[in-house]
C-alpha cells in the first residue's frame, strides 16, 4: 500500500503540472472541453459564443463574481468561468472577448487555498499564484482587473468598468441587502454541490469552503501564516506580492 507521504507527493505534482498546463491554451483548452461535458452546469470553457470571461486564482471570489454578474442581467449571459486557468484569459484576449480578472492579496488567497486543500503545500500554491498572474501580465489591455475587496463590496463598479473598457451595456449589480443575500444563497448552493466532489483526491471540509469564522479556522490560519514566513518560500511570496502590486496598478485605470 502506498504511504501517505508518497500520495501527497503525487497530488502536489499533479497540482503543479495542472498549473503549468493552464497557462498554455493549446494544451489546456482541448482537455478543458472534455472535462466541461461532465460538469453539468459548472465551469465553462471560452469559445466564440462566450460573452464574457470571469477568471481568477482560486479563492478570489470567483463564485461571487459569476453569481453577481449573472443575477444582475436581464437575460442569460454566456460566461466562461471557474477553470482558474490563465489560458481562458489569454484566449479571450486573442478573440477580443471582454474579460474580468479577479485577484486577491497573495497571502490571503494562498492561505484560503490551503485551508480548502490541506494536502497541498504553501510553496506549491504560491508557485501557482505566481504562475497564474505572471502568464497574463502582458495582456493587461485586454481585461479589467477586479480586486477582491471591490468584488465583494461593490461589484457594480467592476461591471461599470467592463462597460467602459469594452463598450458594453451590462446591467450593474446593486449591492443592496436583497441582492447580496441572493448572491450568497447562490454561492452557498454552489459550494454545497461542489463539496460532494474532491480536489485532486483530497476531501474538502465544508466549514472551510464557506469561510465562516471559527476557532479552529483561526488557529489554522495562524499556523499557515507562520509557514508563509519560512525562508524557503519568502522569495516566491515576494514575487507574488510584486505581481499583485502590478495588477492593482492596472486596476487604478478604472476605479
Amino acid at each position: 500500500m502506498l504511504n501517505h507521504s508518497f500520495l501527497r507527493w503525487i497530488k502536489i505534482a499533479r497540482y503543479e503540472l495542472r498549473g503549468f498546463v493552464t497557462t498554455k491554451p493549446s494544451l489546456f483548452l482541448p482537455l478543458a472541453r472534455i472535462k466541461e461535458r461532465s460538469l453539468n452546469g459548472g465551469a465553462r470553457v471560452v469559445d466564440p459564443a462566450t460573452d464574457i470571461v470571469i477568471e481568477g486564482f482560486p479563492r478570489s471570489a470567483n463564485t461571487f463574481a459569476v453569481a453577481a454578474f449573472q443575477s444582475s442581467q436581464r437575460q442569460p449571459i454566456n460566461i466562461a468561468h471557474h477553470f482558474h486557468a490563465p489560458a481562458q484569459i489569454i484566449t479571450a484576449a486573442q478573440m477580443g472577448i471582454p474579460t474580468i480578472v479577479l485577484i486577491r492579496p497573495p497571502e490571503d488567497a494562498i492561505i484560503s487555498m490551503l485551508l480548502r486543500t490541506p494536502m497541498l503545500t504553501p510553496l506549491s500554491v504560491a508557485r501557482n499564484y505566481v504562475r497564474f498572474y505572471q502568464s497574463i501580465e502582458n495582456y493587461s489591455k485586454s481585461y479589467v482587473v477586479a480586486p477582491f475587496d471591490i468584488v465583494i463590496s461593490d461589484f457594480g463598479r467592476v461591471i461599470r468598468a467592463v462597460n467602459e473598457v469594452f463598450k458594453k451595456n451590462y446591467s450593474l449589480f446593486v449591492p443592496d441587502e436583497n441582492n447580496v443575500e441572493k448572491v450568497f444563497q447562490i454561492v452557498e448552493a454552489m459550494h454545497k454541490m461542489d463539496s460532494r466532489r474532491t480536489v485532486l483526491g483530497e476531501s474538502r471540509d465544508g466549514e472551510d469552503l464557506i469561510a465562516r469564522p471559527s476557532k479552529r479556522r483561526k488557529e489554522k490560519k495562524r499556523e499557515l501564516k507562520r509557514l508563509l514566513n519560512e525562508q524557503k518560500i519568502k522569495k516566491v511570496i515576494s514575487r507574488a506580492q510584486t505581481l499583485y502590486g502590478k495588477f492593482i496598478e492596472f486596476s487604478k485605470m478604472y476605479y
